[in-house]
């Protein structure tokens, strides 16, 4: 009996995943078709659709073989943990940006200069 099980859980296991597959590329074939298919006011909206065409396809397969989401580890945690995924990235950023603007590498004033400079005045051609 134990074996029937194992050999039911593996072609189940195959079943979803060819599912999986059938609908990521069904989802991001149509996504393309919409982004580069038409004319350019197109491509956005095409692109971010082939971003979210694995996660619609995972949420579709769960619910075709388990008929519910459970399990796709969708949940709060523990609270520390998602205070510092909050708060660890802006720290990082921060600091990044802030090593990039002091020692002049991002630019910031040419930026600065660029506002104070055309402050008030008519650009031409605009």
């Amino acid at each position: 009996m134990k074996i029937l099980n194992r050999v039911t859980n593996f072609f189940t296991i195959y079943k979803s995943l060819y599912t999986f597959l059938a609908l990521v590329t069904v989802f991001a074939g149509l996504s393309y078709a919409l982004a580069f298919g038409g004319d350019e006011s197109n491509i956005t909206g095409g692109l971010l659709l082939v971003q979210f065409s694995p996660s619609v396809a995972a949420i579709i397969t769960k619910l075709i073989y388990d008929r519910n989401i459970r399990g796709l580890g969708w949940g709060w945690g523990k609270t520390k943990y998602q205070i510092v995924s909050w708060v660890l990235p802006l720290i990082l950023t921060s600091i990044g940006f802030g090593l990039i603007w002091l020692f002049s590498f991002g630019g910031l004033r040419w930026f600065l200069q660029y506002r104070f400079y055309t402050r008030g005045t008519k650009q031409s051609g605009r």
